[in-house]
């Protein structure tokens, strides 16, 4: 298990992935790099990127594990909602990759738009995850 501070986080998702988190289909997220900062209990807020540009709903991070990437898929493809090629794709050039098991996933009741988000939080949305600040917590209501 890494992390040790208690920090919210938010990830920038293509809609496909993000709403199959919202269904709980996907149960955890891949990523080439993550911090060792975010602790199990954090949420990670789901932010639906291009076309839909809105934050959809948040889940809780249940672990966060490094691993091989070889690792990953063997014991994590069915959890990933991606297929073997997009797989391949996106952790090449890379011998090492995070898992972030998601529990508990929730969307919201109206999703947060882009513009909404600006106005209420000076936000950007991230390339693939940044810190959200305590004001994140807000959207759940």
């Amino acid at each position: 298990m890494l992390g040790l501070v208690n920090r919210d986080v938010i990830f920038s998702i293509k809609p496909k992935y993000a709403d199959q988190i919202m269904a709980g289909v996907k149960t955890v997220e891949l990523r080439r790099r993550f911090s060792s900062e975010v602790a199990i209990g954090s949420h990670a807020f789901i932010y639906s990127s291009t076309p839909a540009k809105a934050m959809v709903g948040y889940a809780t991070i249940a672990d966060v594990r490094r691993l091989s990437v070889a690792r990953i898929w063997a014991e994590y493809a069915g959890e990933a909602g991606i297929t073997r090629q997009e797989f391949d794709a996106y952790f090449d050039g890379v011998a090492h990759g995070f898992v972030i098991a998601l529990r508990d996933a929730r969307r919201f009741k109206r999703s947060a738009t882009m513009n909404d988000l600006r106005e209420r939080f000076g936000f950007r949305a991230p390339q693939s995850y940044q810190y959200a600040g305590i004001e994140y917590r807000e959207l759940i209501g």
